[in-house]
């Protein structure tokens, strides 16, 4: 360490660099230098303790983490003397921690019997491998009353927990039975019914767990949870290859530490206990992660899982010298942290490290539009008065849900604001309108979709209009609920704006088709029409691949093109979101044909059931006021930040879940960390509400840490503020403990108070507030305009005489030809560098075709997907394949024909489909009965899973028959579909292989084509390695 280094640390950061070779724990508070201390720690082992740099091992939980802590330890070891003349700088190992089991697995997992090579499964693949566990499963699920999806969720969670605590399917059914047996005397309380349901159903999932791990072992594959767990497996069982990394890593530095779990911590310990030089750093008043299998008792216990040679615990370097925030902020944190420190035994108070002028400022408003009027007026005076550049601006809250008011109300004052890390994609607009038009061609009853359309910005119908349409399909109704001659034209109004949805009156749809001849306004008709030709346009692609739906969405209400030409602040994040909902959607079901958007509708309502987000990343503008949430903010620091929201029941969040109500979620005293956790459960009421109190008083300790990661996120200003009434509360919210804690604060002079309004009302004024407004919105006009001539003046244009051209224009033209060749030449060039493109984790039997025939064009597909042409026997198949299972008698499984609106458009004309009917009936398969229809298969090949189905099954002399009708051209069939049907029979039902035949049927000729030879399973398998 150069002198001058020395010179910049402080002395306990100095202690912390150069501790001795033996377990240490350093409690970095927060902005106290942690990752400086950990770079120049790695350069002092090299240095002076003459450790070689691949030696020395650093773990962190994200990819980019540990590039940021390679990056800086990079810069520390090539700026000391010893390296500063040397070209090649060996470095240490720097990865994550799955990452290192993952390579424990690798490099030893055949002593265990796992392959190596690994590649775990996506979380997509994952819970597709779930819900085939749950409709497979034989194992009695009455206690668990929920869908399929819901059940593999679950299913999802108690394994993580399982998995995260080494625990056994026998621990919970030992402790189930014991607990059964405390509640059936005391079963007469609600509570305690209610808790038998929830332990019964915790053992059915149990159960569903272990045929799910079984089915992963059977297909050779791997998740998350399982490389833990068996990394901690096999150094348990085998000293060896404990030996080997002791000798490998002569020293270790685990980063962010009281985020790990507790499988983790087992994991680190068994391999680096027994006073290995490990230094853990992390801070136990930052660990925010508990929702996700953090415990935040591997900090406070390290000493003891990490002890000295001698059985001493490891020594504890505390870090309290914070060199971001300014003294004022760090005196509130300290108050919110104050409970926290008593119970972990943490750092002492932080202290300003460097001399920083800072104010805290808190408000408490008397509605939440009150709030957030006041926060984007003060951050608009920031911008615009004081010259503080946007990106210095950060607003930080609880849920992401309060920054989406806060943004709109932002960019309506022209204040540049971003979302920055990881937002629901579901709350995009565009991303909700595509929504929108996917679950009517699902449904065409769906009439709230209907209204947002035609409410949304492209159709702009007002209340009025909307009111007369539900007129309409009220009269095209014939037996509705209402007495249509008692409802007037001022009560349909009236219902259409004050919260009633017209769509329980009857079926927008049908009005939509029919709308009549009642005033509506000038030109709203002929929007009815093309939103009408739109759907049916759209309808007839309803058997396609989702993927291609959604793309067909897109474009087909010009939605890509709108967000491109529109100037706002948020272009690419929305054209972002779009993305990715397409790749969801590819990732969800790789163009199964049947029912898959119902399927993926079933699952977006579901995720909002369970309260689960999905979550994309869009990039983060420059030059903006950053809005996020507090777990997104961790890490990062910001000259002004504000925290809206904190009020009564919104921060701190009193809705944790409970292991007593969730099936899901591990008893406490089965968890490998319980001694950290309340105890003492007992049934009897009064034990029984005493530990539910002592439950909810620990929840909302992450809660206060959550708290205490918003406040030390500021470097000189800080806001923030409450309010009594939300925008649709019933129930008053009021200042959270927290506000009124930093109130105490500022009341001794630190900080000031900008409002702080009592609440006199006794209900919440927002809801009488009538707010007066324009409809149509007002948009920006001008640019609308523009847009407006602008393709009209395309659609007239007509073909130029270049005769007429000047000179000057002709060079003009004559340049742009030169770009556009050049262009066209450049990527074209087979000069451009490749782009590699990973095969899919989920792939049909036609992509798959597409993959081994054409492996150049299905890549290009990935890239650039494209939505592929109708073909006409693609769909007279799928009436034939509808009119079959009615002959037989045997429905499909999922079946789109069955969707509302299928049978809208006639895809075939009725004497095509009688010629086949006839053709059919006349011909020996009328009269077999086959052993199934529409049998669709999901099954696991090497970490991927292939769908597909096969339109009949029959039992032959020798064996099994799979057929596929056709309706196209003979001869024109590709064999490789047969191959992978026959694969798929074999690998899921055991039937010998050859003992399994494959045909394509040929209608209406009913000729036979019936391969001699189909490729083997091991060639089908090679084909998509990779």
């Amino acid at each position: 360490m150069k002198s001058e280094t020395k010179m910049n640390l402080t002395p306990e950061q100095i202690k912390a660099i150069t501790a001795p070779l033996e377990p240490a724990l350093v409690i970095a508070g927060a902005g106290t230098g942690k990752t400086s201390v950990m770079a120049e720690r790695v350069l002092w082992l090299i240095e002076e303790a003459k450790i070689e740099p691949e030696e020395i091992l650093g773990l962190t939980f994200t990819n980019k983490a540990a590039q940021e802590l390679r990056t800086r330890v990079r810069e520390t070891i090539s700026n000391s003397e010893k390296f500063q003349n040397s070209f090649e700088i060996t470095e240490p190992n720097v990865g994550t921690y799955h990452a290192f089991a993952l390579q424990i697995l690798n490099d030893h997992g055949l002593l265990i019997g796992v392959e190596s090579d690994l590649k775990p499964i996506n979380e997509t693949t994952r819970a597709t491998l779930a819900f085939k566990t749950v409709l497979q499963t034989q194992s009695s699920m009455k206690n668990l009353e929920k869908s399929p999806r819901y059940i593999a969720k679950q299913l999802l969670i108690l394994d993580n927990q399982m998995a995260e605590h080494d625990l056994k399917i026998d621990s919970i059914s030992k402790f189930s039975d014991k607990l059964l047996t405390q509640i059936a005397t005391t079963r007469s309380r609600k509570e305690m019914r209610d808790l038998e349901v929830v332990t019964l159903a915790r053992v059915e999932l149990a159960n569903l767990v272990n045929e799910f791990r079984e089915l992963k072992r059977d297909e050779g594959i791997v998740d998350f949870a399982d490389q833990m767990r068996f990394a901690l497996q096999l150094v348990k069982s085998h000293p060896e290859v404990v030996d080997q990394l002791r000798n490998q890593y002569k020293a270790v530095l685990l980063d962010e530490y009281q985020d790990t779990s507790v499988i983790q911590r087992l994991l680190l310990s068994e391999i680096f206990g027994q006073a290995h030089p490990v230094t853990a750093v992390g801070d136990p008043l930052q660990a925010i992660y508990g929702w996700r299998g953090a415990s935040v008792s591997n900090i406070d216990s390290f000493p003891h899982h990490f002890p000295q040679e001698d059985g001493n615990p490891a020594r504890k370097y505390p870090l309290t010298a914070n060199f971001r925030s300014g003294q004022k902020i760090l005196n509130h944190a300290n108050q919110v942290s104050k409970d926290l420190r008593d119970i972990h035994f943490a750092i002492d108070s932080l202290v300003a490290g460097k001399a920083t002028n800072s104010e805290v400022n808190i408000g408490l408003h008397l509605t939440w539009n009150d709030e957030i009027e006041d926060i984007t007026n003060r951050i608009k005076s920031l911008v615009v008065d004081r010259e503080v550049k946007p990106e210095q601006i950060a607003v930080l809250s609880r849920n992401g849900k309060e920054l989406l008011a806060i943004y709109d109300l932002l960019i309506s004052k022209g204040i540049p604001a971003t979302f920055s890390g990881k937002r629901d994609l579901i709350d995009v607009p565009e991303v909700s309108e595509v929504l929108s038009y996917l679950r009517l061609l699902d449904d065409p009853t769906h009439n709230p979709s209907l209204v947002r359309i035609l409410a949304g910005p492209r159709f702009e119908i007002d209340p009025k209009d909307l009111a007369l349409l539900s007129l309409r399909a009220n009269e095209l109704v014939k037996d509705h609920k209402f007495n249509k001659e008692n409802k007037t034209f001022e009560q349909s109004l009236l219902q259409s704006v004050d919260g009633t949805d017209v769509a329980e009156l009857a079926v927008l749809a049908d009005a939509l088709n029919s709308p009549g001849n009642s005033g509506y306004g000038i030109g709203v008709k002929e929007k009815f029409n093309k939103l009408r030709i739109e759907l049916e346009i759209l309808r007839k692609h309803i058997t396609e691949p989702l993927s291609d739906i959604i793309y067909r969405i897109i474009n087909q209400t010009g939605l890509l093109i709108e967000i491109m030409a529109s100037n706002q602040l948020m272009t690419e994040s929305r054209y972002e979101a779009l993305m990715s909902l397409q790749d969801l959607a590819e990732s969800f079901d790789q163009g199964s044909p049947h029912g898959v958007v119902r399927e993926f509708l079933a699952w977006l309502n579901e995720a909002d059931e369970l309260e689960s987000t999905i979550e994309f990343a869009p990039t983060a503008m420059k030059n903006a006021v950053s809005l996020m949430t507090i777990h997104g903010a961790k890490g990062l620091e910001f000259p002004i930040v504000f925290i809206p929201a904190v009020c009564e029941n919104v921060f701190p969040n009193n809705r944790s879940s409970m292991w007593y109500k969730k099936p899901e979620l591990i008893p406490y005293e089965l968890r490998a960390d319980a001694s950290s956790l309340p105890g003492g459960f007992q049934t009897e009421k009064k034990e029984f509400d005493a530990y539910t109190d002592r439950c909810k008083a620990h929840a909302e300790l992450e809660e206060r840490r959550l708290m205490y990661v918003a406040l030390t996120r500021a470097e000189n200003e800080l806001f923030v503020s409450s309010h009594w009434w939300g925008p649709t509360q019933k129930k008053v919210r009021g200042p959270s403990p927290y506000l009124l804690q930093l109130k105490e604060i500022v009341e001794q002079g630190h900080g000031q108070i900008v409002e702080w309004t009592e609440n006199t009302h006794e209900e919440n004024p927002t809801l009488d507030e009538l707010m007066p407004t324009i409809w149509p919105p007002q948009r920006d006009q001008v640019a609308r305009n523009r847009r407006l001539d602008f393709a009209n003046y395309i659609e007239n244009q007509t073909e130029v005489d270049e005769t007429t051209l000047t000179q000057t224009q002709i060079t003009l033209l004559e340049n742009w030809d030169k770009d556009i060749e050049s262009l066209i030449t450049e990527l074209t060039s087979e000069k451009l560098v490749k782009k590699s493109v990973a095969i899919p984790d989920t792939l049909n039997v036609t992509k798959t075709i597409k993959l081994m025939r054409d492996p150049d064009e299905f890549a290009k597909q990935l890239v650039r997907p494209m939505p592929s042409k109708p073909i006409d026997q693609a769909r007279r198949g799928t009436q034939f394949h509808f009119w079959i299972e009615k002959h037989f008698a045997m429905p499909a499984l999922l079946d789109s024909l069955d969707l509302p609106g299928a049978a809208d458009e006639k895809l075939i004309s009725d004497n095509q489909l009688e010629t086949m009917k006839n053709a059919f009936l006349n011909s020996p398969w009328a009269n077999k009965k086959p052993l199934a229809l529409e049998w669709p298969f999901d099954i696991s090949i090497g970490g991927r899973s292939l769908r597909g189905r096969i339109d009949a099954v029959f039992e032959t002399e020798n064996g099994i028959e799979l057929i596929d009708w056709k309706t196209g051209v003979v001869g024109k069939s590709d064999d490789l579909q047969l191959a992978w049907y026959r694969f798929a029979w074999w690998k899921m039902t055991g039937t010998p292989i050859e003992r399994i035949t494959a045909a394509f049927v040929y209608v209406p000729s009913m000729e036979i084509a019936r391969p001699k030879e189909l490729l083997a399973p091991e060639v089908l398998l090679e084909s998509i390695s990779g």
